[in-house]
């Protein structure tokens, strides 16, 4: 998402304090004695509310609301892809999505929920011919392109949950099919146990 990192970083209410607070700081400066310490104390807070709105004006920071809708339209237009692909070249096609991220150093609250910088979209897709996982993972603290990376599950998948301890009911995922390994956190919750119930079957 562009300008994504904004929301990661908290830049958002940062420059939205700023751009609220400029006019205010000023006209409270003219109001305030020239020989008080708060006279500096506002101008200079005035002039970095100024500086901050100043350079902000061609940015426009994501508000949450923003990043939630923006996760779930990806959401639907990447199983809206998988079930036209698969169907073109397989029959019996059934797809399970599960949303996930890759844990790294960017992360915020969103809708209560611990989200990082990296989403990891999944895709168990069954078909009469075999069984796949689509896996892929999309930048949300830029507009960079998202990369896709297509499994096979030739062999039964030693598969492997482990529950971060956390007070957002986050689980971290780990399959592994004996050639490729995928590790991400996810929501520990039905759509959880329906992706692994369907790939333990």
């Amino acid at each position: 998402m562009k300008h994504g990192v904004f929301l990661f970083l908290h830049l958002n209410v940062v420059i939205l304090a700023a751009r609220i607070a400029t006019i205010p700081l000023g006209i409270a400066g003219f109001f305030i004695n020239v020989y008080s310490p708060l006279f500096v104390i506002v101008w200079v807070l005035c002039g970095i509310c100024a500086v901050i709105t100043l350079v902000s004006l061609g940015i426009r920071a994501p508000t949450s609301s923003a990043m939630e809708k923006y996760i779930e339209d990806y959401h639907r237009e990447f199983e809206d892809r998988q079930i036209k692909e698969f169907s073109q070249r397989h029959r019996q096609v059934k797809v399970l999505i599960l949303r996930c991220y890759e844990y790294g150093k960017f992360s915020c609250v969103l809708n209560k929920r611990v989200i990082y910088g990296t989403l990891v979209m999944m895709a168990l897709v069954t078909a009469t011919d075999g069984m796949w996982i689509v896996k892929e993972t999309k930048p949300l603290i830029n507009d960079m392109p998202g990369e896709t990376t297509v499994y096979r599950m030739n062999h039964a998948a030693r598969l492997s949950v482990e529950k971060i301890l956390d007070q957002n009911n986050n689980a971290r995922l780990v399959i592994n099919d004996g050639e490729n390994e995928i590790d991400v956190i996810t929501h520990n919750d039905y759509h959880l146990t329906d992706f692994i119930s369907t790939l333990n079957a």
